[in-house]
């Protein structure tokens, strides 16, 4: 499934405080993910890897 790209047509509603939000958007930064992404990730229990700096800059 990792390399099988599948659209995307299902959503979740999570309900999140502005605290958690923020840390997970800034979590999802550092890897250089979408927070949706980072959370599918996390959620099917993926290791991810940290971006560092000048990797985020390509990024951006």
């Amino acid at each position: 499934m990792e390399n099988f790209k599948e659209k995307k047509s299902q959503a979740v509603s999570v309900r999140m405080t502005p605290m958690e939000r923020m840390l997970i958007e800034s979590r999802a930064e550092e890897t250089g993910m979408s927070m949706s992404s980072y959370m599918v990730q996390c959620s099917l229990g993926k290791e991810l890897k940290l971006l560092n700096q000048e990797q985020k800059s390509a990024y951006k």
